[in-house]
C-alpha cells in the first residue's frame, strides 16, 4: 500500500483541491490466526475466486492459508490491524 503522501499528490496532480488523506487503523481481535484466512474470503480474495477455476482457487486458498500460518504462528486470539486509506478531495470550481 502505497503511503498516504503518495496518494495526495496523485490527486494534486490530478488538478483536486482541498485534499484530506489519512490512514485509519482497524483493529480486529480473531479467534485465532487460522480466522484471518475466513476474514480474508470477503475481501482480499473474492478477486481470486473469480479470476480461478473452482480447482484452482482451492489449491491457492490452501497454499495461502499454509504461507499466512507459516508466516505469522498460530496465536490466539490473534489481533489483525487492518489499514485502510481514507480519502476527501473536490476538483475545484469553475
Amino acid at each position: 500500500m502505497p503511503p498516504p503522501e503518495q496518494y495526495a499528490t496523485v490527486l494534486h496532480g490530478l488538478g483536486l483541491v482541498d485534499l484530506h488523506v489519512r490512514m485509519q487503523v482497524f483493529g480486529f481481535e480473531l479467534p485465532d490466526t487460522a480466522e484471518l484466512v475466513e476474514w480474508t474470503r470477503g475481501t482480499l480474495l473474492t478477486g481470486y475466486r473469480g479470476q480461478l477455476e473452482p480447482e484452482q482457487y482451492e489449491a491457492f486458498e490452501a497454499e495461502y492459508r499454509q504461507r499466512l500460518l507459516a508466516e505469522l504462528g498460530d496465536r490466539r486470539p490473534y489481533y489483525y490491524p487492518f489499514k485502510r486509506i481514507l480519502v476527501h478531495a473536490r476538483r475545484p470550481a469553475g
